[in-house]
């Protein structure tokens, strides 16, 4: 098998996973979200839309990959820290790393039950777990990268589709 149709045909099997880890309204997700890492994760989120990037500009007739870019960016910006909190690391203008709803994505009793699971564990190992249980969040800002990495797929996004709104 030649090396471009093998591209191909790996393209074509990322494209068909594409819809496993987009959330309609938050963007790219780390994983499924019935997996361990189905949350958003604002540096995963930042790569994989620049990959996105990358993928509409050999195929621009794809407009369909802009969408959970810009969404992935609309939940960086509104989750962006905006005080200084130690028990996360927030600080103002940092891009969150991690976001973690007891809810999460999943509309069973499997995958609240799941996520209720992991949110016991990382409570318990000390990570920034707040709430009661039923309502419990985490927010978590301690990458380094997140922020930057948000700044450049924000300028990219924004020079390819000019959308400003």
């Amino acid at each position: 098998m030649a090396a471009k149709e093998l591209a191909e045909r790996v393209n074509g099997w990322a494209s068909e996973d594409l819809h496993k880890v987009v959330h309609p309204k938050e963007g790219l997700l780390a994983s499924a979200p019935d997996q361990n890492f189905g949350v958003f994760f604002g540096r995963d989120a930042a790569i994989s839309s620049m990959f996105l990037m990358d993928v509409y500009e050999g195929h621009p007739e794809r407009a369909d990959l802009l969408k959970p870019v810009r969404n992935s960016l609309v939940t960086m910006a509104i989750y962006q820290g905006k005080m200084v909190n130690q028990f996360n690391d927030e600080e103002p203008g940092r891009i969150i790393h991690e976001k973690r709803e007891e809810d999460g994505y999943t509309d069973n009793e499997d995958g609240y039950r799941r996520n209720q699971e992991i949110l016991d564990r990382l409570e318990a190992n000390n990570w920034p777990v707040e709430g009661e249980r039923g309502k419990r969040n985490m927010y978590a800002f301690p990458s380094i990268d997140s922020t930057p990495l948000f700044i450049s797929t924000t300028s990219r996004y924004l020079s390819i589709t000019k959308d400003v709104k």
